[in-house]
């Protein structure tokens, strides 16, 4: 299907990865691999991207990539992803079809409130599944004793980060209520299409609710102008040296989002302080360097080295697991900002298709997003 709409040498990796299951956005990792008080506060850690959904399928989620600013209105906040990821449900909720859209308010068009987080990322803790899997292994007659000892020795862990999990899911509580998280609404957003030379149109506008922004921080530092090619240096510039453009727990009493200069560096989340479950204290961070990630391949076929900017670092929960076994995105990365090997950026994920580690990755260049 690609290739009849113009895709120039699609790339498709088939890799055989010990993933257990994968649940839209969210994946299961082996059990040996499972720390779930790591993954779940990876889970909830984003860089210049951040994990969104609708507030009609809140169930789903991708990523809001850049920050975008609208000549003459300087206090205006909007953001950058993709339609795919902002488009509703089908069926009798669905308040978008294949045409262009634009709300302005007491027009009449329909409202997409857009959501920071999904229902998974607050639910789904997935030490069961590691409690089960080493119950059994444990059990196994043709293992030895070695093993069987190391399995209970990883239930009995389990069984403790589970309630460690648990407790700090409690401290989420306040963002079970859709409208405590909604940030914004889609603003615009051009029909889907594809065009002769192969580029899929797959684009959004989210405009920010500045009201869940602090006075003193109604703007996003890191505003990237589209079209534009950043050296890292000036990209770090954007992220600001201190990474505080980063949301952090809880709300406060007025219902705004606070932003901090604390980060947690992957390192950090290898070996989570006991404090981290204090949700008073846990910020949202990343690592202070991008890593590569794999090659990719460009609608044009060309072939870039994309900087996994976290992917963005921590934000995307598969990011290292996906580094290990080859993997370059995973679902849910749709909307992320990518750069070349030069570290540049040069486009944005349109298309991060797996099942069972299969993936298909798929780059809008930022030219093309400029001109949709």
């Amino acid at each position: 299907m690609l290739l009849e709409n113009g895709f120039k040498d699609i790339h498709v990796d088939v890799v055989e990865c010990d993933v257990v299951s994968l649940v839209g956005p969210k994946m299961t990792l082996p059990p040996k691999g499972l720390d779930a008080a790591t993954n779940l506060l990876a889970e909830l850690s984003t860089a210049i991207g951040r994990c969104i959904s609708t507030e009609k399928d809140l169930q789903s989620q991708g990523t809001q990539g850049l920050w975008l600013e609208k000549s003459g209105d300087p206090d205006a906040v909007y953001a950058l992803t993709s339609r795919h990821v902002v488009e509703p449900l089908p069926g009798p909720d669905a308040k978008m079809s294949n045409k262009e859209y634009r709300y302005k308010e007491n027009s009449g068009a329909p409202k997409v409130d857009i959501c920071l987080l999904g229902d998974q990322y607050h639910n789904d803790l997935g030490q069961d599944d590691v409690i089960e899997a080493e119950t059994e292994r444990a059990d196994e007659e043709d293992l030895d004793e070695d093993a069987r000892d190391d399995a209970r020795r990883n239930v009995d862990k389990a069984k403790k980060r589970k309630q460690m999990a648990q407790d700090f899911a409690e401290e989420l509580k306040q963002w079970e209520d859709p409208e405590k998280r909604c940030i914004g609404h889609v603003d615009f957003a051009p029909p889907y299409e594809v065009k002769p030379a192969g580029h899929e149109v797959d684009v959004a506008i989210i405009a920010y609710d500045t009201r869940k922004l602090p006075d003193d921080q109604k703007k996003p530092r890191n505003i990237i102008h589209i079209g534009d090619n950043y050296s890292w240096e000036e990209v770090k510039r954007l992220l600001n040296s201190d990474l505080s453009n980063r949301f952090k727990f809880p709300i406060n009493a007025n219902g705004q989002i606070t932003l901090t200069t604390k980060v947690v560096t992957h390192k950090a989340l290898a070996n989570p302080p006991e404090d981290m479950f204090d949700a008073t204290k846990f910020t949202m961070g990343v690592a202070n360097e991008a890593v590569l990630g794999r090659q990719a391949r460009l609608p044009d076929g060309t072939v870039k080295m994309a900087v996994d900017f976290s992917i963005l670092s921590l934000s995307r929960k598969y990011a290292n697991f996906n580094k290990v076994h080859g993997d370059f995105s995973a679902a849910g990365d749709s909307g992320a900002p990518i750069g070349d090997q030069k570290r540049e950026l040069v486009g944005q994920i349109i298309a991060s298709v797996g099942r069972h580690s299969s993936v298909i990755t798929i780059i809008t260049p930022m030219e093309d997003i400029k001109a949709d």
